[in-house]
């Protein structure tokens, strides 16, 4: 998890969803969801904007399909935030996976308040509150405050960030990189070299280094 930087435009398609008071995700076209679906893949650099895992289209002639969902950070439902459901700075594209990133965080918050917790990766830089280990492991910065660190631990838990297979994940690619140390005068090049791989920040964090936006 990075910081993300929402430079696109919101999609016309949301305003205008907004405007003809549509108030379910049902209602707003196949179309529609594969324009803002598009512009958050490129915000993200087709990665998941959570665990970033890397995204990949998925073979199928008749339609054109992603392994992710459009998600909504903070939970569309009546109960939690139906007034967010069409609304850009609300939305993320995710992998499907359970145990971790969106739908894990839908089914680990049970209250609306604790939204207030999680860490937005585009509103604050989450390199700012987690660090990575060499064994892939996710941790809190020993520097934050108690307010902060609480929000660090509640964010870690509700997108499952610690969990073992993703851990092992990030593990066996940063393992694929190590190569890099034996030519430190070449660093900064290879990293750059290395934009589109999965778990990007756990690779430049063991390197000392901050990903670049």
């Amino acid at each position: 998890m990075h910081k993300l930087e929402r430079t696109q435009p919101e999609p016309p398609s949301l305003k205008s969803a907004r405007e003809n008071d549509l108030t379910h995700w049902d209602e707003f076209s196949t179309s529609d969801k594969k324009t803002v679906r598009d512009e958050l893949l490129m915000m993200q650099n087709f990665r998941c904007a959570y665990c970033e895992c890397t995204l990949h289209a998925v073979s199928d002639e008749a339609e054109d399909k992603w392994d992710g969902h459009i998600e909504h950070f903070r939970r569309k439902d009546q109960n939690f935030h139906p007034e967010l459901t069409f609304v850009w700075e609300n939305l993320f594209y995710s992998c499907c996976t359970r145990a971790t990133c969106g739908k894990h965080k839908d089914n680990f918050v049970n209250d609306k308040s604790q939204y207030a917790l999680l860490i937005d990766p585009c509103k604050e830089n989450p390199e700012d509150f987690f660090i990575f280990d060499d064994q892939g492991k996710i941790a809190v910065r020993s520097t934050l405050s108690d307010a902060d660190r609480e929000r660090a631990e509640f964010t870690i838990e509700a997108f499952g960030l610690a969990d073992p297979q993703l851990t092992q994940k990030r593990k066996e690619n940063l393992r694929k990189h190590q190569w890099m140390k034996q030519y430190p005068e070449q660093l900064d090049m290879n990293l750059s070299a290395i934009g589109d791989e999965p778990f990007i920040t756990a690779i430049y964090n063991y390197f000392g280094k901050r990903v670049v936006s």
